[in-house]
């Protein structure tokens, strides 16, 4: 989705070992999840349903 986000690439890696290491991946904070989370910066309804229509077909 945002292949040039920094945060979501970190918050990957770290969701990815803590699921590794059979931990979980919440709670987690909303500074996180906005810097990580594109559906939380849409900026309107539009964008919203674009981004939900990509995910809705990512392969």
């Amino acid at each position: 989705m945002e292949p040039g986000n920094a945060a979501l690439q970190a918050r990957a890696e770290q969701a990815k070992a803590q699921v590794a290491a059979g931990r979980f991946t919440v709670p987690t904070t909303m500074a996180e999840e906005l810097a990580a989370n594109p559906f939380l910066r849409a900026g309107d309804v539009a964008r919203l349903a674009a981004i939900r229509s990509a995910k809705d077909s990512f392969r």
